[in-house]
Protein backbone atom coordinates (compact mmCIF):
# COMPACT_ATOMS: atom_id res chain seq x y z
CA UNK A 1 0.00 0.00 0.00
CA UNK A 2 0.85 3.66 -1.02
CA UNK A 3 1.20 5.88 1.99
CA UNK A 4 2.96 8.71 -0.11
CA UNK A 5 2.69 10.65 -3.03
CA UNK A 6 6.31 10.48 -3.23
CA UNK A 7 6.01 6.58 -3.07
CA UNK A 8 3.38 6.66 -5.90
CA UNK A 9 5.83 8.63 -8.05
CA UNK A 10 8.75 6.40 -7.41
CA UNK A 11 6.33 2.98 -8.17
CA UNK A 12 5.53 4.61 -11.44
CA UNK A 13 8.60 5.18 -12.08
CA UNK A 14 10.24 1.97 -11.63
CA UNK A 15 6.89 0.52 -13.82
CA UNK A 16 7.88 2.80 -16.83
CA UNK A 17 11.07 2.07 -16.89
CA UNK A 18 10.40 -2.12 -16.53
CA UNK A 19 8.37 -1.82 -18.98
CA UNK A 20 10.30 0.23 -21.46
CA UNK A 21 12.48 -2.22 -21.01
CA UNK A 22 10.80 -5.05 -21.21
CA UNK A 23 9.08 -3.24 -24.15
CA UNK A 24 12.70 -3.08 -26.07
CA UNK A 25 13.80 -6.24 -25.00
CA UNK A 26 10.92 -8.56 -26.21
CA UNK A 27 10.57 -6.63 -29.59
CA UNK A 28 7.24 -6.79 -28.72
CA UNK A 29 5.72 -4.42 -32.60
CA UNK A 30 7.84 -3.58 -35.60
CA UNK A 31 8.82 -0.41 -33.61
CA UNK A 32 10.48 -2.70 -30.68
CA UNK A 33 12.31 -4.36 -33.25
CA UNK A 34 13.55 -2.13 -35.51
CA UNK A 35 15.14 -0.29 -32.75
CA UNK A 36 16.67 -3.29 -30.93
CA UNK A 37 17.72 -4.42 -34.02
CA UNK A 38 19.04 -0.88 -35.45
CA UNK A 39 19.53 0.97 -32.49
CA UNK A 40 19.95 -0.74 -29.34
CA UNK A 41 21.69 -3.85 -30.63
CA UNK A 42 25.13 -4.81 -28.57
CA UNK A 43 26.62 -6.52 -31.80
CA UNK A 44 26.69 -3.29 -33.46
CA UNK A 45 30.46 -1.76 -34.24
CA UNK A 46 29.74 1.46 -32.72
CA UNK A 47 31.18 4.51 -30.58
CA UNK A 48 28.03 3.77 -27.85
CA UNK A 49 28.59 -0.48 -27.86
CA UNK A 50 30.27 0.06 -24.75
CA UNK A 51 27.79 1.96 -22.84
CA UNK A 52 24.81 -0.30 -23.79
CA UNK A 53 26.47 -3.06 -22.96
CA UNK A 54 26.31 -2.05 -19.27
CA UNK A 55 23.63 0.24 -19.24
CA UNK A 56 20.68 -2.34 -20.85
CA UNK A 57 21.77 -4.85 -18.50
CA UNK A 58 21.21 -2.21 -16.07
CA UNK A 59 17.50 -0.96 -16.48
CA UNK A 60 15.62 -4.48 -14.92
CA UNK A 61 17.86 -3.35 -11.41
CA UNK A 62 17.02 0.16 -11.59
CA UNK A 63 13.36 -0.63 -12.35
CA UNK A 64 13.65 -2.82 -9.22
CA UNK A 65 15.38 -0.33 -7.23
CA UNK A 66 12.70 2.48 -7.96
CA UNK A 67 10.10 -0.11 -6.20
CA UNK A 68 11.97 -1.20 -3.52
CA UNK A 69 13.16 2.51 -2.94
CA UNK A 70 9.02 3.28 -2.96
CA UNK A 71 8.72 0.63 -0.35
CA UNK A 72 11.14 2.38 1.70
CA UNK A 73 9.47 5.89 1.24
CA UNK A 74 6.49 4.19 2.17
CA UNK A 75 7.30 2.26 5.10
CA UNK A 76 9.19 5.77 6.70
CA UNK A 77 6.25 7.44 5.95
CA UNK A 78 4.05 5.41 7.56
CA UNK A 79 6.23 5.50 10.87
CA UNK A 80 7.29 1.71 10.49
CA UNK A 81 10.40 -0.30 10.74
CA UNK A 82 12.10 -0.17 7.60
CA UNK A 83 15.30 -1.61 7.55
CA UNK A 84 14.31 -4.74 5.89
CA UNK A 85 13.48 -2.34 2.50
CA UNK A 86 17.20 -0.86 2.95
CA UNK A 87 18.71 -4.25 2.87
CA UNK A 88 17.07 -4.68 -0.69
CA UNK A 89 18.26 -0.96 -1.48
CA UNK A 90 21.42 -1.71 -0.39
CA UNK A 91 21.64 -5.34 -2.29
CA UNK A 92 20.44 -3.60 -5.65
CA UNK A 93 22.99 -1.55 -5.43
CA UNK A 94 25.14 -4.02 -4.62
CA UNK A 95 23.98 -6.15 -8.01
CA UNK A 96 24.18 -3.20 -10.29
CA UNK A 97 27.74 -2.17 -9.30
CA UNK A 98 28.45 -5.90 -9.79
CA UNK A 99 26.60 -6.23 -13.27
CA UNK A 100 28.44 -3.27 -14.36
CA UNK A 101 32.44 -4.45 -12.99
CA UNK A 102 31.43 -7.70 -14.95
CA UNK A 103 30.22 -5.58 -18.47
CA UNK A 104 33.14 -3.27 -18.45
CA UNK A 105 36.44 -6.06 -17.43
CA UNK A 106 34.97 -9.74 -18.50
CA UNK A 107 32.81 -8.33 -21.67
CA UNK A 108 29.21 -8.55 -22.41
CA UNK A 109 26.69 -10.48 -20.92
CA UNK A 110 25.13 -13.42 -22.45
CA UNK A 111 22.83 -12.22 -25.79
CA UNK A 112 19.68 -12.47 -23.82
CA UNK A 113 20.22 -9.91 -21.33
CA UNK A 114 20.37 -6.90 -24.53
CA UNK A 115 17.29 -5.82 -26.70
CA UNK A 116 17.09 -7.11 -29.68
CA UNK A 117 17.93 -10.34 -29.27
CA UNK A 118 14.67 -11.46 -29.48
CA UNK A 119 13.78 -9.58 -32.38
CA UNK A 120 16.83 -11.09 -34.35
CA UNK A 121 15.59 -14.56 -33.42
CA UNK A 122 12.10 -12.91 -34.92
CA UNK A 123 13.93 -12.16 -37.83
CA UNK A 124 15.97 -15.08 -38.49
CA UNK A 125 13.00 -17.34 -38.04
CA UNK A 126 10.71 -14.92 -40.52
CA UNK A 127 13.45 -13.61 -42.95
CA UNK A 128 10.63 -11.89 -45.27
CA UNK A 129 9.78 -10.09 -42.30
CA UNK A 130 13.60 -8.87 -42.09
CA UNK A 131 13.73 -8.18 -45.36
CA UNK A 132 10.43 -5.95 -45.29
CA UNK A 133 11.25 -4.15 -41.78
CA UNK A 134 14.73 -3.47 -42.18
CA UNK A 135 15.52 -3.77 -45.98
CA UNK A 136 17.55 -5.64 -48.03
CA UNK A 137 21.26 -5.15 -46.78
CA UNK A 138 20.37 -5.11 -43.06
CA UNK A 139 18.72 -8.68 -43.29
CA UNK A 140 21.49 -9.95 -45.09
CA UNK A 141 23.45 -8.96 -42.38
CA UNK A 142 21.38 -10.23 -39.30
CA UNK A 143 20.97 -13.50 -41.33
CA UNK A 144 24.85 -14.19 -40.60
Amino acid sequence: MVHSASALVLTATGCAIGGFWLWMWSGAGVFARRAGVLRLSSARDSPACPVQRVVWPQLPLLAALWLATAALASREAAGWDASAQCAVVFALLGAMALVAVICLYFGALPEWAYPGWMARRYYRAHPDRAVAELGHARAVGLAA
